[in-house]
């Protein structure tokens, strides 16, 4: 029988030689967009964009967009960058949120790693954060999911420590920055605490009964205590033993989360928008293409278990979607090897104390697995199914490559050399970190310095994936754009689907009428075209979600003329790039309701 070595102790000089590693990581891969204004996550094109208007209120108003993005952003997301706001833009503190928030869940991943009783292997589990894609992917931009990793590694290192008060402090955070993650760290503490805490919820129990317990019952039976009670009751004649917490000091663990509960039902209950309105049900998404596997996303019908639990990960962390075939087979037939190195070499592995280590996926496993079942039965009123696992599998998936490697380092001889093995694996960590959910919008700065000239008030209009920069960029409110198509509310996707339809209706007509009408129709001052969007291969295939795919195809002749493109009609105010800006119509036009 092997002797389990004493647990490695966290302490500031692995914290900050983590912390570091991280944050060298992070610059090699990820550095030179924190200097380029153009250079951002794509989603924060939708989140961040209206940030903007902190530093200048003028921007922005009577926009629908804008105000269905301030609505679901979480506040806890919101105080964030409103403080950071007063300090640096909006744009550029998303970029150094995510470094910071990086290094803060890579930090904790080694704290958890550190359960399995080795430090070498925790600091694998950290060059595996920095090499698995999904983690940088869902931290980048600053957004509400940047906060999941961070906070839901937090949480589970806390109750790897048992220490509650500080998991309940995380759970109560979660609730205003995440909802999602509160309801399944939520559901983890519960299966946690009933497992663990059994006495003190059994102590509170009995406590609570004494508060409201009748007084004649106290009379009836003066000399009996209730822990004298409790103790003929329920434990029989077992002597008792004293509580490891009493029980107002175990109820006031749980007060954060109840204060987060709150918040959860304040921001999505009872602070309803009737112009915003609230999710879609399965049946109003049954036979719709925009909901389905081509659609904005794929939400009806639900994906299977099989692709969410093991497709769907390692499509993200190998980089199927980002790095390119190649880099990805090798990555992948790479970790192959390196598991099947490791059970063949079980028996050379260190003495990790496996079951410590692995404990709180005792909880956040069968938490994530009812979650997700039951968010696939109320489809989309717990959200998207899918996120209640990605995450803890992700995280799980981190710990087992890193005892892999460790039993393959082990097995080798190559234990001395872990240093450089940890050092080489952060290089190329940064490496794969290299432009990672962070994209470069720079082709058409010109265009947006020519927006800023525009009137503040101004309403612009054209293709809706070129919107988006135009709307962050340009600071310019636009009609629709593509991040925010978001088709699981209503009425605002009905009315962002409408727009979408007018919208490709006016873009690829071939009579004037037809823009002019358009643009009277929304009161748009400025239309902007983008000539590529005219050549036939894109409208013969357009890449555009369904139903606009289709519908453009329909309506847009390859060999047709279209009258945007005409100049008699209406003469460009501006013309670089493959550009052209049209106006539509007086620039004290009356703003947008």
């Amino acid at each position: 029988m092997k002797i389990l070595t004493p647990l490695p102790t966290l302490n500031a000089k692995n914290v900050g030689l983590v912390a570091l590693g991280l944050t060298a990581a992070f610059l090699i891969g990820q550095g030179v967009t924190l200097f380029n204004p153009y250079a951002l996550n794509d989603d924060g094109r939708q989140q961040t964009y209206w940030m903007q208007q902190w530093l200048d209120p003028e921007l922005y108003q009577n926009d629908l967009l804008t105000e269905y993005a301030k609505f679901y952003v979480p506040w806890g997301v919101k105080a964030v960058n409103y403080i950071a706001a007063q300090v640096v833009n909006p744009l550029l503190f998303s970029k150094l949120l995510t470094l910071i928030l990086f290094v803060v869940a890579g930090s904790f991943v080694f704290a958890l790693a550190l359960q399995l009783g080795d430090e070498l292997t925790a600091y694998f589990a950290v060059c595996f954060f920095t090499l698995f894609g999904s983690f940088m992917m869902k931290i980048s931009g600053g957004l509400s999911q940047s906060f999941v990793y961070p906070m839901l590694l937090a949480y589970l290192y806390f109750i790897s420590r048992d220490r509650i008060a500080a998991a309940g402090v995380t759970i109560g955070l979660q609730g205003v920055f995440n909802p999602y993650l509160f309801v399944l760290c939520a559901a983890t503490q519960i299966l946690y605490l009933a497992h663990t805490r059994q006495k003190e919820i059994f102590s509170v129990v009995m406590w609570v009964w004494g508060v409201f317990r009748k007084p004649q019952q106290v009379i009836a039976n003066p000399a009996r205590s209730r822990r004298t009670v409790a103790a003929s009751r329920y434990r029989r004649k077992e002597p008792v033993k004293a509580q490891p917490m009493a029980p107002v000091p175990f109820m006031l663990c749980q007060i954060p989360i109840l204060l987060g509960f709150f918040a959860v039902l304040l921001k999505h209950l009872f602070l309803y928008n009737p112009k915003i309105g609230s999710l879609v049900t399965a049946a109003q998404m049954a036979g719709l293409p925009e909901y389905g596997p081509h659609g904005r996303y794929w939400l009806y019908p639900v994906p299977s278990f099989f692709r969410e639990i093991i497709l769907e990960p390692w499509i993200f962390n190998a980089g199927f979607e980002n790095t390119g075939l190649v880099a990805s087979w090798l990555f992948v037939i790479a970790l192959i090897l390196m598991v099947a190195l490791a059970i063949r070499n079980r028996e050379a592995a260190p003495d990790f104390d496996y079951y410590k280590g692995f404990r709180v996926f005792l909880y956040l496993a069968p938490a994530s697995l009812v979650l997700y079942i039951a968010a696939r039965m109320v489809l989309l009123k717990l959200f998207i199914p899918s996120r209640y696992l990605e995450y803890s599998i992700n995280v799980f998936y981190c710990l087992v490559a890193a005892i892999c490697l460790r039993i393959v380092v082990e097995s080798c001889g190559l234990k001395k050399h872990g240093r450089v093995i940890v050092a080489a694996l952060l290089l190329i960590g940064g490496i794969r970190l290299y432009g990672l959910s962070v994209f470069d919008y720079s082709q058409y700065a010109d265009l947006y310095k020519f927006l800023h000239t525009t009137p503040k008030s101004a309403l612009t209009a054209g293709h809706p994936e070129l919107m988006d920069n135009t709307l962050t960029f340009g600071r310019r409110k636009a009609l629709v754009t593509y991040e925010l198509s978001h088709t699981w509310i209503q009425p605002y996707w009905d009315e962002i689907r409408q727009r979408t339809f007018d919208l490709f209706k006016a873009y690829y007509s071939n009579n004037p009428e037809d823009v002019r009408e358009f643009s009277r129709k929304y009161n748009i001052d400025y239309l902007v075209v983008r000539e590529s969007d005219f050549y036939a291969p894109k409208l013969r295939k357009p890449k555009y979600f369904p139903p606009f795919d289709d519908y453009i195809k329909d309506i847009a002749k390859p060999c047709g003329s279209f009258a945007v493109l005409d100049s008699r009609e209406f003469p460009p105010i501006y013309c670089k790039d493959g550009i052209r800006v049209l106006k539509m119509t007086n620039s004290d036009s009356p703003p947008q309701k």
